[in-house]
């Protein structure tokens, strides 16, 4: 069984932190979180994305770029599995703080 990282991102809907479960699979992620999970791509679509929309994340575009580059880094050996979980946490403190940069003007019902 592949490490499981942990990947914390904070939703404004909710105001809390939400941790999404995440795996290196053979040829991409597992993302795993309430009712997005499942096995994705390098770039984690589509469940990563799925789980921001269906909780209305902002997020940045270039999130799955990012993913990728961890994702071959590991498969090279380049990194360890603490520098990795090290990363995608910084990319989901770079998803909070574009959820959290969200203008004030737009309210939860």
């Amino acid at each position: 069984m592949s490490h499981e990282y942990t990947f914390r991102v904070y939703s404004r809907r909710w105001g809390h932190e939400d941790t999404y479960r995440v795996r290196k699979l053979v040829d991409g992620w597992y993302v795993g979180f309430k009712a997005h999970s499942g096995d994705c791509d390098r770039e984690g679509a589509p469940h990563l994305a799925g789980n921001f929309k269906q909780d209305s994340i902002n997020y940045p575009a270039g999130i799955g770029f990012y993913m990728e580059w961890i994702w071959e880094d590991l498969d090279e050996g380049k990194i360890d599995e603490t520098t990795a979980q090290e990363r995608l946490q910084q990319l989901a403190n770079w998803v909070s703080e574009t959820e959290k940069a969200t203008p004030d003007t737009i309210e939860w019902q």
